[in-house]
């Protein structure tokens, strides 16, 4: 362009390509993906005596996917050049998901609820994409898709016993069972490593760690919870229009995986979450502060591989989690408040994260910290018009 006059730098123009940054980590993250679904189910009711409710029911949805990426080939920093090819990619699959729901009402304020149901989870469009990585400098990341990767299946068995406390009371309580084929998880892992699918066949250069999509083949999910709704309605005055709101759960996860000899965690399932919350409601006022807590969780699996000092080819260097990243525990406070003005209108303000809660992740320990990050109190307020 020329002498930028008081600047006394040149200013050139450098084409988009090769040797522009962050090239290659748009090569991986330009893909085009196409999703075809169709879905059908059928549902019946049946009473068999008055206390007992039964429903069961199937749905059957059919899945056909289209991922398009470009994958590199060759590239040529001297040149200026590159060479990729599209890489199309794509299983289509029939998903039977069959249900029963069954209620028995022990009496007019409490009931028994038995479900057995089959569910399932569609990979999202960057897990099964083909081709090129996405790649996160700052991070140190590379990110592939798997277009191997299988949908999720989950049989999932419920029990829970519920008592109505009131026009406005409700106590309840549950345990629960679920037994997960296929899960999704995220590993690193490296270029020795046997991590090459059927339609996405790679080789990262000079042996980085990199992150990729995989699946589990077993694993379950148990636990128990609580929860409690109620107004202080047996209060005198204005101590009527208080009440609370409270949720528990506590899971007990694990999957088993082909590259370490234990089972580990579900990734992303925190075994304790408690949600609690004083309210206050009249004609016109509604006001409430909740508190949310959850614990820490895995979120991926450190599975590098390193060549056997013993000569038996390449070996996962961590068969414990110490080096798996977890994301840490959250304890938060929220608040909100409106009043009610005239018949339509009303004027509100909620504020988010009182206590400043960071987001933290780490490296199998808290004090092997990958990031931490804060992101301070968030507030809202306004004006609602309600028919």
């Amino acid at each position: 362009v020329g002498d930028v006059e008081g600047l006394g730098d040149t200013l050139k123009y450098i084409p988009f390509g090769v040797n522009t940054p962050y090239f290659q980590q748009v090569i991986g993250s330009s893909y085009r993906y196409k999703e075809n679904v169709y879905a059908a189910y059928a549902m019946a009711e049946w009473n068999p005596i008055p206390k007992l409710s039964i429903l069961p029911g199937i749905r059957m949805e059919y899945t056909s996917p289209e991922v398009r990426a470009d994958s590199i080939l060759t590239t040529d920093k001297a040149l200026g050049t590159i060479t990729t090819k599209e890489v199309i990619s794509g299983k289509s699959y029939l998903a039977l998901l069959p249900m029963v729901n069954m209620k028995y009402a022990l009496t007019e304020k409490q009931n028994i609820r038995l479900a057995a149901t089959r569910s399932f989870r569609r990979p999202n469009f960057n897990e099964i994409k083909p081709g090129a990585a996405t790649i996160d400098y700052s991070n140190f990341d590379l990110v592939y898709g798997n277009p191997d990767l299988k949908p999720t299946y989950s049989w999932n068995f419920d029990a829970a016993y519920e008592r109505f406390l009131g026009a406005t009371s409700m106590l309840s309580g549950a345990v629960f069972y679920k037994n997960v084929k296929d899960h999704i998880y995220t590993a690193f892992e490296s270029s020795d490593a046997d991590n090459t699918g059927i339609s996405n066949e790679f080789q990262i250069p000079g042996g980085v760690v990199a992150k990729r999509f995989q699946n589990a083949p077993k694993a379950y999910a148990a636990g128990v919870e609580a929860s409690l709704m109620t107004k202080f309605h047996f209060l005198p005055g204005i101590m009527k229009n208080f009440g609370v709101n409270f949720n528990y759960s506590y899971t007990y996860s694990r999957m088993t995986i082909g590259s370490r000899d234990k089972a580990q965690q579900l990734p992303r399932q925190s075994p304790n979450v408690l949600n609690a919350a004083l309210f206050f409601e009249n004609e016109k006022i509604g006001a409430r502060i909740g508190l949310n807590y959850r614990d820490p969780y895995l979120y991926e699996l450190n599975l590098y591989a390193v060549k056997d000092p013993n000569g038996a080819g390449m070996i996962v260097a961590h068969q414990d989690n110490d080096y798996d990243i977890y994301i840490g525990k959250s304890l938060t406070l929220d608040a909100s408040f409106s009043y009610k003005i005239g018949k339509y209108f009303s004027v509100f303000a909620e504020v988010n994260n009182l206590t400043n809660t960071p987001y933290k992740m780490y490296r199998g320990r808290e004090e092997r910290p990958v990031k931490t990050e804060y992101y301070s109190i968030r507030g809202l307020t306004g004006i609602r018009f309600a028919l």
